[in-house]
């Protein structure tokens, strides 16, 4: 009996301690799983997966920025946020998320004066912004808006033709104007000879496809600009001003005189004069271009060859930023008699359709302020000014290229992403057989299954 009683007792001693390391080891794994959780998107189109441009915005997100969402409750609207939110506060830790009723909390709403259901107030610092009907693109720029702690001005040349940011057409520059104010920046059209100069808030002069001649002292007052530590995007349509490619020389930048025309485009439904670019430099405006074996092409609609010289000046540095395919021509023929393709006139692709300069260089007899030079200067030169255009911009990876090039030329490559697109419906398509045997599986024959295991067990139970 002695005997039986040790033995329980033993036994109960293992089960209490291996109990206690069970709880343990349950405590462990709750605690690591909370601080080290990680999450899977399985849907096809990952529509639960931040954008890459999101994810960089949140990972460098400096101060704590206080969201403030006004939402009934027990609504659709604020179950779509919370869980877009959620995927915020995934990322960073910097977030701070209050749900508010308005109908529920009055003292509140009136505060931040709210009049519509679904307003999203961020703060952080002296910086505020309101977005309403919140998804990520309208979250992530205001993101941008709160953290930026200046804002920085872009500049559009005007008065030689080129594209307008008031011009709302489809070769207009209007929806890259709006885009480029989600982003935070402020929008300035100027005309040389009426400013006098580049203005000093400008953080990056955009000269989009101008065709008519520009002065001499134009052209000075440019080449100025970018010796002093000057940031500007060049959009060359064939046949632009010619006093921009001579500026563009002494850059170390070439224009051919030529027409790029690509075999490729018609692929995706093109002409032979709007070339496919697929071939991206190792650069941070095209990173996010080549992610393993996926590339986001562009199309470049009537587009020259860039090139850089053999020789580049001392204190720059050069590289190209965009290819053509293979098949793709710099053709330098007459096109109103059609393409006639002559190998030892014209030069056979990869054509390069992009370049990027950077760095600092001589005066070059230009007079420079040595209080304004102690950076580089940036000049990101592309063969087309159409491809940002409005009717073109939303074009695969146009709009991003272009967006990227400015946030590279305004230093502020945090931005640089392939930007939120809208989500579109999924659908899921089957043949006439398929639907049919769908049918029948769903209303015919599980339905009858069901019925004759009801009637067996039935049957069963009566015989007992």
């Amino acid at each position: 009996m002695e005997f039986f009683k040790k033995r329980v007792v033993k036994h109960g001693t293992n089960v209490f301690f291996l109990t206690l390391i069970v709880i343990g080891i349950l405590v462990l794994v709750n605690f690591l799983s909370a601080r080290h959780h990680q999450r899977f998107d399985l849907t096809e189109a990952r529509l639960f997966t931040l954008s890459y441009q999101t994810i960089k915005v949140l990972d460098g997100l400096k101060h704590e920025v206080q969201i403030t969402a006004f939402f009934q409750e027990d609504r659709p609207e604020r179950e779509k946020f919370e869980d877009l939110i959620k995927s915020y506060c995934y990322r960073s830790k910097k977030l701070k998320v209050k749900f508010i009723d308005p109908d529920k909390n009055l003292a509140i709403t009136r505060e931040y004066d709210i009049k519509d259901y679904g307003t999203v107030v961020l703060k952080s610092g002296d910086q505020e912004r309101r977005i309403t009907e919140p998804g990520e693109e309208k979250l992530t720029n205001a993101l941008i808006q709160v953290s930026r702690e200046e804002a920085q001005v872009v500049c559009f040349l005007q008065g030689h033709g080129e594209k307008a940011t008031h011009d709302e057409e489809m070769k207009g520059y209007s929806l890259a104007r709006d885009k480029l104010k989600g982003e935070g920046y402020t929008i300035k059209e100027i005309l040389l000879l009426k400013e006098g100069n580049v203005p000093e808030e400008c953080s990056v002069l955009v000269v989009a496809g101008a065709r008519k001649h520009l002065l001499p002292q134009e052209i000075k007052l440019i080449n100025g600009y970018c010796l002093q530590e000057g940031r500007a995007l060049f959009l060359m349509d064939p046949r632009g001003s010619p006093e921009l490619s001579e500026l563009l020389k002494d850059w170390g930048i070439e224009l051919g005189t030529d027409l790029i025309i690509d075999q490729l485009s018609r692929l995706f439904g093109g002409d032979f004069s709007m070339p496919v670019v697929t071939e991206y430099e190792d650069h941070l405006i095209t990173e996010a271009f080549k992610k393993g074996s996926n590339v986001i092409p562009t199309f470049f609609p009537v587009a020259r060859s860039v090139s850089l010289a053999s020789e580049i000046p001392e204190g720059l540095s050069a590289q190209a930023l965009v290819k053509t395919s293979a098949g793709s021509w710099a053709y330098r023929g007459r096109v109103s008699g059609g393409i006639d393709i002559n190998p030892e006139r014209d030069k056979k692709g990869p054509i390069t359709l992009g370049v990027v300069v950077s760095g600092k260089v001589n005066n070059q007899g230009e007079e420079m302020n040595s209080s304004t030079t102690s950076g580089e200067s940036r000049l990101v030169v592309f063969g087309d000014s159409d491809f940002a255009t409005n009717q073109y911009f939303n074009f695969s990876g146009n709009g991003d290229l272009f967006l990227n090039s400015i946030s590279w030329l305004a230093q502020e490559e945090e931005l640089i992403s392939i930007r939120p697109k809208k989500r579109e419906a999924s659908r899921f398509y089957i043949t006439n057989r398929q639907g049919k045997f769908i049918f029948y599986l769903s209303v015919v024959i599980f339905p009858t299954l069901i019925m004759l295991a009801g009637i067996t067990i039935w049957w069963r139970r009566r015989r007992r």
